[in-house]
């Protein structure tokens, strides 16, 4: 089955590079991508990644070598290799927050969080009502604090989610191996903003979660 052991070693350390460079723990920000190979973003709207790119290259790189260090299944094993290098990062960050995670590390986010903005009958207010979903996986009862972070979106400068942080930062409490759906509501004073929205409604929203100097971004 092996043929070459050597291209095989360093095809594995090659795929190492990229997963390691974007490897979604302790932080897990989302690039506003336009295009993506195997989940390493290629081009943003500011432009290419160039980390991005190189770690395309060195996949497919990795991909040769791993065709000329088998003799036969080459088909089979790249498919395995392909979807292994996709997975195995959340399930090696999964394991960890089953076992070893303590404080804000052993708190998860579904990215499924929403945010919409009304403006109020009182002037420069705006009614806030956010959505997200946490899972703390520690054995022990776990207090965050959420912000929210815009989402970056080309040539838009008013704040939008952040608004939400006007009345914020927001403590969360979660028990032992709580997994809690929480909604906030708030009437936010926007009156001393320079630029904000007067409504809308987002999705996949980010957070930022804090911990004393300790912060993650999800």
């Amino acid at each position: 089955m092996v043929k070459n052991k050597f291209a095989l070693m360093v095809s594995f350390m090659l795929l190492a590079i990229p997963m390691i460079l974007f490897f979604p723990f302790p932080d897990n920000e989302e690039y506003m991508t336009r295009s993506e190979f195997m989940g390493l973003p290629i081009e943003t709207w500011n432009g290419y990644v160039p980390l991005g790119v190189a770690g395309a290259v060195l996949f497919i790189a990795a991909m040769i070598l791993l065709v000329i260090g088998l003799k036969k299944y080459r088909v089979r094993g790249v498919l395995i290799v392909s979807f292994s290098f996709v997975l195995l990062p959340y399930v090696l960050i999964w394991l960890y927050q089953e076992t070893f995670a303590q404080g804000i590390y052993a708190v998860s986010y579904d990215g499924e969080g929403s945010c919409v903005f009304e403006r109020a009958a009182e002037e420069e207010m705006l009614n806030g009502e956010c959505k997200l979903n946490l899972h703390n996986h520690s054995g022990e009862e776990t207090t965050v604090e959420v912000e929210f972070i815009d989402t970056y979106i080309p040539g838009e400068e008013a704040r939008m989610e952040s608004l939400m942080n006007v009345n914020g930062p927001y403590v969360i409490t979660l028990g032992a191996n709580e997994k809690r759906s929480i909604k906030l509501e708030e009437l936010l004073d926007v009156s001393r903003l320079p630029k904000t929205i007067d409504g809308g409604s987002f999705s996949n929203v980010q957070v930022r979660l804090k911990d004393g100097e300790e912060s993650r971004i999800l």
